[in-house]
């Protein structure tokens, strides 16, 4: 069991991993690596989702092993993905912008998000990262057949650094000590 006195300490991991996800995404965009990045910024996006699912529980005692291997929650990629999104507070957002100019122009990705384009984002995680077999039309894909992989990248990126503002807007709310600060 995760005891509700360590729930602080795994939000502020996932905060923390969260933020270099996303800086390792958006270098190695800036690499040319964009398959790399697109990889990343799913990560970063889960890390951020899965933050806010302990934030969902600090009412409770404990988050149980079970609760944990949950596979509606903690465990699914499409959950967090979910859970990032519902994250996103633009009101928050506005007043970070305020004490941090350089998060300007951030725009709110996450908003509008529909379960379907969860469910793209995540499948198409796994065909940038994998060759697979196309049984239905009876050939290989490989990562380097998707055409528009670029467009989608920044699409993440913009994602994924929206999830990190949010995960960071709620903790301000919540009043727990963010690494916002030492990060910007």
């Amino acid at each position: 069991m995760i005891p509700s006195l360590k729930f602080i300490e795994g939000i502020k991991r996932c905060e923390v991993n969260a933020f270099n996800c996303f800086t390792e995404a958006y270098k190695s965009y800036e690499q040319g690596d964009i398959r790399q990045a697109y990889f990343f910024g799913i990560l970063a996006l889960e890390e951020a989702g899965k933050a806010g699912f302990i934030m969902d529980k600090m009412s409770q005692p404990q988050i149980s092993r079970k609760e944990w291997g949950d596979r509606e929650s903690f465990m699914s990629h499409a959950a967090k993905l979910t859970r990032a999104r519902e994250i996103f507070r633009q009101d928050i957002l506005d007043e970070l912008q305020k004490s941090f100019p350089g998060l300007r122009g951030i725009r709110p990705a996450l908003i509008g998000w529909s379960n379907e384009e969860l469910e793209r984002l995540w499948d198409y995680r796994n065909k940038v990262l994998f060759t697979g077999y196309d049984f239905d039309k009876g050939e290989w894909k490989s990562p380097q057949d998707i055409l528009d992989l670029e467009n989608r990248t920044f699409d993440v990126l913009d994602k994924a650094q929206s999830a990190f503002l949010a995960l960071e807007s709620q903790l301000v709310e919540m009043g727990i000590p963010t690494e916002l600060t030492k990060i910007v």
